[in-house]
């Protein structure tokens, strides 16, 4: 007959084995729970400084419109108050008669510009005469020089001599000072701006 083997009671370290490996099992679903926890107590605390910031911006932009906007009434106010006051009993036709009247002058200057052929003469307004009596090409650097006559009814009467565009001449008629000026010239025509005074 075979001999039985007497049976052996489990000891602690035994217990201990068998369970340890559902200790570490447990311990990581606990580590792993504290981290999950974590974390999403981090995402809240985030999001509400991201919620207190927001607010803050808001409300700065609110104070400063409102900043804004009284400056704006307190500026229209003050324009408003600086217009020449309806409550003094001064009115804009009290105000026109108050007004020292200004002399007008004795004289306008109507400008006008014709091209004048040469040995051709222009009339203009006032009585004034410009001729082209003639036009040289000379002078270094060459150019065209144009040799006029002016003259005025009941007033004086000049001759010139290669005049250049910008050259001018004055003379003397019965309403003031007019003034001739060559503008451009060329083998045949000079262009020329008068000055011609008029009695208002």
């Amino acid at each position: 007959m075979p001999l039985k083997t007497p049976s052996q009671k489990p000891t602690w370290a035994t217990w201990l084995s068998r369970i340890a490996p559902f200790g570490v099992l447990i311990g990581a679903i606990a580590f792993g729970f504290a981290m999950g926890l974590a974390v999403r107590t981090s995402a809240v605390d985030i999001l509400q400084s991201e919620i207190r910031r927001i607010q803050g911006e808001r409300d700065q932009i609110k104070l400063d419109y409102s900043l804004s906007r009284a400056q704006n009434i307190a500026a229209s106010r003050s324009s408003s108050e600086s217009v020449p006051s309806v409550a003094k009993g001064v009115t804009a036709a009290d105000e026109i008669k108050s007004t020292p009247s200004l002399s007008p002058p004795q004289t306008i200057a109507s400008l006008k510009s014709a091209t004048v052929w040469a040995g051709h003469t222009a009339v203009f307004e006032g009585g004034l005469f410009v001729s082209v009596q003639g036009i040289s090409f000379e002078g270094s650097p060459l150019a065209h020089k144009a040799n006029l006559k002016v003259a005025v009814d009941g007033g004086e009467e000049k001759t010139i001599t290669k005049m250049l565009p910008g050259d001018k001449v004055e003379i003397s008629g019965p309403t003031g000072i007019y003034e001739v000026r060559v503008l451009t010239t060329d083998t045949s025509t000079v262009e020329v701006q008068v000055s011609v005074p008029v009695v208002p």
